[in-house]
Formats: C-alpha cells, sequence, structure tokens
C-alpha cells in the first residue's frame, strides 16, 4: 500500500492549512481501495512475498484456481457463510440453501470481439506460484531459517494466438508450471471473430483438499492486438423479440460498450485514443471496480417548467392550499414537457434510439402512467381534506427531520451550528423525483380499494432505482410520513385501528447500512412525535414509536433480554441478556451522546 506524500513542513510559528495537511479524498480512497485488494487477493507483500502463515489460502481469499474437479466439502466451507442461518435470531434457513459439496474454480475466461481483418493476439496470462521453503530473511527463535511460503511470479510472456475457427489447443503458459494452460475456441460472427480464452489449472485432480503448491494464485489475463492496433470492438449480442428486458437494457446503456465478458472473473478495457467504440487491450480483474457517477436532480437550467414548482418543504407545509396544488400541476405541467421532448427523440430516431422503437415506445407509455398517477395523487389531495391534512404532515415532518438529523450529525462531530443557521431551503427542499414518488403513491396509501394495492397482476409495486446519494432513502421517508398520518386521521379503517399497530417495515440487506439508515428513521419518528405533542387532539395520545431487530446477537428479542443486557451494561447482576437495545450512541434528534441510564 502506498502511502501518502509527506507535507511540506511550515515555516516556525507559520500553521499549515488542515487542507495541504491531508490527502485528498480521492486519493484516501484509491489508497483504501489498494488496500482491500491486496488484503484479499495478494500479494499483500509485492510479487516476491513471503507469507508466513500455515496456508497460503487462508492468507487470501479470492482469485484461486484449484486443480480441475475439485470438489469443495461443505464442512470445510467458510463457517462466517453460515454462520447463523437457520437459528432462531436470523429466521428460518431456507432448505434449498442448505451447504452442499461443490466444485472448485479451475479457470478463469472472457469472451470478445474482434475485427475481422485481425489475425493474431498476443495474449499474457500472470499469476503466482507459492512454494514451501526456507525464508531468506525470517528465522525461528533458535535462529533457524524459518518455514514460509515464497511467491513466485509466473508467466509474464505474451503467447501467440492465430485467429482461425476452431478450438486453441492447450499452450502451457510458463515452463516451470507447466499444467497452466491457456485453451479457447474462435468463432467467425457476422464478420467478426468471436474469441473466448481461458486459463486453466489443468494440473491432475487431486482426491484430498489441494496443497498450496498446487493453487493459482492471482490469475490474470490480458490481451491485446499482436500489431498493437485497436482490434476490439462493441460485443455482438442475439437479441429477440421475447427478450423485453435485455432490449431495455441495452437501449438504456447504448452509449456503454462492452467489449468483453468474463467467465469467473471481471474484464477491464482501454479504449482507443479518441474512439470509444474500440478498445486497444482488454485485462481480466478478480476484483473489479467501477465508477458511479452522481445522481444530480433536473434544475430550471434542464426543465424552465420546473421554477414553477415549490421543492421547500416549509412552504409546501404552510403555503394556502390553492397555491400548493398549483405548484404540484405544475410539476406534472413539467414533466408531460419532458415527455414530449423525449418522444420528439424517440420519433426522430435520434441519439441511437432507431435501433430500439420498441422498447423506447413502451419506456414513454411507462413515462405517461406515471404521469396520470402523480396527477391522481394531485387530484386526491385536491378533493380529500384528510389527505392534504396527511401530506402538510409529512412535509412538516421531513422539514423538521432534515435540519435536525443536519444538526445531530454537526454535533456529533464537533461542529458549532445552531437550528436556525440549518433552516434553509437549500436543506429542506425535495429532489422533484421525491416530490412525484411520494404523489404518484398517495391512493394506493391512502384508499384500501385502490388498485394499486389490489392482488390483480396489475397492482403496481414501485422500484426506486438510484445509486447512493441520489435521494432515495428521503423520498420513502417522505411517504412513511404521510402513511403514519394518514392512519391516524382514517381512524378504524377495515376493523384495524389506525393509531395501534406496524405501519412500515424497512428491511436492509446489508446490516451495514442498517444502523445509518435507522438513525435517518428515528430522526423523522421524532419529529412526528413533537408534531403530535404539539397537536394531541389531532393526531392521538398514542406516541409515535420506532423499533430496530437485527438478530439477538446484536438486539435483544424480548423485553426481559433487554432488561438483563442494561443490567450488564451497569455491571449488575449476571446480564445474560443477548445483544444490546443501546443501538444509536447518540440522539437523532439534538445530538447529545446517549448513556446508559439516562
Amino acid at each position: 500500500m502506498s502511502s501518502p506524500a509527506t507535507p511540506p513542513t511550515p515555516a516556525p510559528g507559520t500553521a499549515l492549512p488542515l487542507a495541504a495537511s491531508l490527502p485528498s479524498p480521492t486519493a484516501l480512497r484509491a489508497e483504501l481501495e489498494d488496500l482491500v485488494v491486496r488484503e484479499l487477493l495478494g500479494p499483500a507483500g509485492g510479487a516476491d512475498e513471503e507469507v508466513d502463515e500455515s496456508r497460503v489460502s487462508d492468507r487470501y481469499l479470492v482469485g484461486i484456481l484449484a486443480p480441475r474437479r475439485t470438489i469443495v466439502r461443505a464442512a470445510e466451507s467458510d463457517s462466517l457463510a453460515s454462520d447463523g442461518a437457520g437459528t432462531v435470531e436470523d429466521g428460518n434457513a431456507d432448505d434449498l440453501a442448505l451447504p452442499m459439496d461443490s466444485l472448485a474454480p479451475a479457470a478463469i475466461g472472457l469472451t470478445f470481439t474482434v475485427r475481422g481483418d485481425g489475425t493474431t493476439l498476443a495474449v499474457t496470462p500472470r499469476w503466482g506460484r507459492y512454494a514451501r521453503e526456507h525464508s531468506a530473511t525470517a528465522t525461528t527463535p533458535t535462529g533457524n531459517p524459518k518455514m514460509v511460503w515464497k511467491r513466485y511470479p509466473m508467466g509474464g510472456t505474451p503467447l501467440m494466438v492465430a485467429l482461425s475457427e476452431g478450438d486453441i489447443a492447450a499452450m502451457p503458459a510458463d515452463a516451470e508450471q507447466p499444467d497452466v494452460v491457456l485453451r479457447g475456441r474462435v468463432r467467425k460472427l457476422e464478420g467478426d471473430w468471436v474469441v473466448s480464452l481461458f486459463l486453466v489449472n489443468a494440473q491432475p485432480t487431486a482426491t484430498r483438499r489441494p496443497r498450496d503448491d498446487e493453487l493459482v494464485f492471482q490469475p490474470e489475463l490480458e490481451v491485446a492486438a499482436a500489431d498493437g492496433s485497436a482490434a476490439f470492438r462493441k460485443r455482438l449480442r442475439r437479441s429477440n423479440s421475447a427478450e423485453d428486458e435485455q432490449r431495455r437494457l441495452e437501449m438504456l446503456y447504448r452509449r456503454h460498450v462492452e467489449f468483453a465478458v468474463g467467465h469467473g472473473v471481471a474484464v477491464d478495457a482501454q479504449p482507443a485514443p479518441g474512439d470509444p467504440t474500440s478498445a486497444v487491450r482488454l485485462l481480466t480483474r478478480v476484483t473489479p471496480t467501477y465508477e458511479v457517477p452522481v445522481t444530480t436532480p433536473p434544475t430550471v437550467d434542464d426543465n424552465p417548467a420546473l421554477g414553477a414548482v415549490v421543492l421547500d418543504m416549509q412552504r409546501l407545509t404552510e403555503m394556502p392550499e390553492a397555491e400548493l396544488l398549483q405548484s404540484l400541476r405544475a410539476l406534472t405541467d413539467s414533466y408531460v414537457e419532458w415527455i414530449a421532448s423525449n418522444q420528439a427523440r424517440v420519433d426522430a430516431g435520434a441519439d441511437g434510439l432507431a435501433d430500439f422503437a420498441g422498447p423506447a415506445r413502451e419506456a414513454m407509455d411507462a413515462c405517461r402512467q406515471a404521469r396520470q398517477r402523480i396527477s391522481a395523487g394531485i387530484e386526491l389531495l385536491a378533493s380529500d381534506p384528510k389527505a392534504m391534512r396527511a401530506f402538510r404532515f409529512a412535509n412538516q415532518a421531513m422539514w423538521q427531520q432534515r435540519i435536525h438529523a443536519l444538526f445531530s450529525e454537526r454535533k456529533r462531530a464537533g461542529i458549532a451550528s445552531t437550528l436556525d443557521e440549518l433552516d434553509v431551503p437549500a436543506n429542506r427542499s425535495w429532489r422533484p423525483f421525491q416530490l412525484a414518488f411520494v404523489l404518484l403513491n398517495l391512493p394506493g396509501v391512502t384508499g384500501l380499494d385502490d388498485p394499486d394495492r389490489s392482488e390483480s397482476a396489475d397492482a403496481v409495486a414501485d422500484l426506486l432505482w438510484f445509486p447512493t446519494g441520489g435521494g432515495k432513502t428521503e423520498a420513502y421517508l417522505g411517504l412513511t410520513a404521510y402513511t403514519l398520518a394518514m392512519r391516524r386521521l382514517q381512524g378504524v379503517v377495515g376493523g384495524r385501528l389506525g393509531h395501534a399497530g406496524v405501519a412500515v417495515i424497512m428491511r436492509y440487506t446489508l446490516r451495514l447500512l442498517t444502523l445509518q439508515q435507522f438513525q435517518r428513521a428515528a430522526a423523522l419518528i421524532c419529529a412526528c412525535e413533537v408534531i403530535r405533542r404539539a397537536d394531541a387532539t389531532t393526531w392521538g395520545a398514542e406516541p409515535f414509536r420506532v423499533g430496530l431487530w437485527v438478530g439477538m446477537r446484536t438486539t435483544p428479542n424480548s423485553i426481559e433480554d433487554a432488561h438483563e443486557s442494561i443490567l450488564r451494561a451497569h455491571g449488575a447482576g449476571g446480564g445474560r441478556g443477548t445483544g444490546s437495545p443501546l443501538q444509536l450512541t447518540n440522539c437523532p434528534w439534538c445530538g447529545n451522546e446517549i448513556k446508559s441510564g439516562q
């Protein structure tokens, strides 16, 4: 792992600016990425490293090729992969998920397209071989050379592969390990070459667990044209009308050229200078990375009609009803203009859409349906006073949640600030898609008989598909606040009490996200509770509550367990309870530290 550059030493009496003493976020991320790859894939100690452990395969967890047909016994699998599965705290395991024997990977490969006039490829395999031998530097307590695993870089010499139809016979990639070979196949398709190449650990199959000197570590294939030209083209696909989803994806990512598909591995491509539709080199990646661009909401410059849309949560809470409805209808008007402009692109076949007439037409139809649902949500607000009241409640709760969450975050970081400083439109405004998402879901959330919540095949479940930071959480928290308010206003619906029971369930598949998301949800519930206490006549005497359950190893499964955990935290009694009810270390509303017993 490389170290950040040493900052310059300031002159006596001169304070070095903080920004100059710290690496940039990009540099930190690159360093962290390099560290993770070295730790998981290796070689952490460099190309000629020595591994002072009993097994290299226990040191590195990815990028290992075993001899062909090597069976991985379920009993020898990593216990962490199934730890807790099927126990009471994590739910019952699916019968199909029981541990089973499997074949260890013996090869990595890639398939790609080469121009039809290409004749020869230069393929460079690389990998690491580890041998058990005496260390050149490490010694035992008695002073004797220590037995370690010594790494030897293998491959590195280009193998010339002629482009002619048929199988590529096994080619040894390094004389010191001749059973590691390059194999493949070449086909002619629509005038171009379609090539599949594989680096195979073809050593004889072991009936036992293979030794580390029989394994291939850090495998890699680099492919280039023998003459260095930009010979690689966009990978050919064969789609038919039945593959609707595939065609839609091809339309969406038509500007992202896929040069190769990996087999058991990912592939990076080096585009030709000035020509992103061709590539000069392909390189497999056991640990791939991808730069996800930031998702930014449209502005008035992008769509002037948005200028009439009020996105400030405070204004949406307080503005007169007629102005509120006018603003919301302006949102649908801007969407109509956006649909019209994109329909014109589709009709003209612009921007490469001529090849995707069907998927493009379906996409525009889906946009029109969404516009109709948004309009239905707005008309619900116009006709149902309870819906309007709940909508204003949601905006007020989200407004307070946003500024208090920021205040709490700054307080935890030791940054002095006040709520008045943070209570500005930039901190309490919706993104257009968030407000639209809330509106289009209002009828389904409000009415038990709405088609969107029926058992019909035409019922709708909306999916927000944005990368991290795109605003998904705020969108569904806004809908959550509306749901909580509407249940209180409707009272008994379908024989069920609106003020009691569970209104919203949020499930996170990644536990690393759970506490961060719970902090934001808790801030919203705090906001809802402050509003309720100020007007209990409208919102009822029952408090708004939020809970967290992530399995008994982290949180208690019962009140009794929680009590025992608290006793343990105070050092009183046995405290046999599992998990801890103290999941938040700071108050999501005021930012003060939460300590056991307070």
